[in-house]
Formats: structure tokens, sequence, C-alpha cells
């Protein structure tokens, strides 16, 4: 069975105020990529807002096409498993945005479990590692 090896790290989420962006394609090696906080008004960044605006509007054609195959009692075994694979290819560029615009939201002040090297957590505890 195949299992689907998606983009996104749900445990290493990026942080308020990390400093980097999470771009919304991988190295050649398949690893994350990130761009410097400095370089927001480039071309690299230009680029990876455009790809996650289309990322975004291919994920709300995707929830029409899965309804639309929900609501048929027809569709077979194959347009389900297409239309799954499309969902969930969509659901994770979704949350790489969402990660990548996460991070780049300032610190709030309260939360200071947040800050990119640590600090004491609103509860007293120790901050999450990154």
């Amino acid at each position: 069975m195949r299992k689907f090896i998606g983009r996104y790290d749900p445990d290493n989420p990026q942080r308020p105020g990390s400093g980097l962006r999470l771009l919304p394609w991988l190295s050649l090696a398949g690893n994350p990529c990130f761009l410097r906080s400095d370089e927001a008004g480039g071309y690299l960044a230009r680029k990876a807002d455009l790809m996650e605006a289309e990322q975004m509007r291919e994920g709300a054609a995707v929830i029409v096409d899965a309804e639309e195959v929900l609501d048929d009692p027809g569709a077979g075994p194959l347009t389900l498993r297409v239309t799954l694979l499309r969902a969930t290819v969509a659901l994770d560029d979704v949350l790489r945005v969402a990660d990548s615009r996460g991070g780049r939201l300032p610190v709030p002040e309260d939360h200071h479990d947040y800050l990119p090297n640590g600090g004491p957590a609103p509860h007293g505890g120790e901050a999450r590692p990154r």
C-alpha cells in the first residue's frame, strides 16, 4: 500500500516572529525551503505569494469537485480515490500556506513561549522547542 508523504510537518510548525518564511515548494532533495524575512519584497517572495494564491484557489476548486463526487451515488472507487488524492494534496498545500503565514505573524507580547530562542511559557513552564 502506498503511503502519501506530505510536505507539511505538523511537529515543526513555524512560530510567530521566526524570521524565516516557509516557502511553498521543496528543494530538489525534498527538504523545506525558507526565505529570510528581510527578503520579503524580493523576487522569491513575490513568486511564493503567487504560488500560495494558486494553491489556495486549487484547494477551493478541489472542495467543489469533492462535494460533487460525494453527492454522486454512482461515483466508483477510482473516482473516489482520485478525489481523495487531490483533496489530500490540496489540504497539505493549504496547511503549508497557513504554517508559513503563521510564522510571519508578530510575536504576541503575552506569549513568550513563541519567541524563536525560547523563553518562559505563560504558564510558568519551559518554552516549547522549535
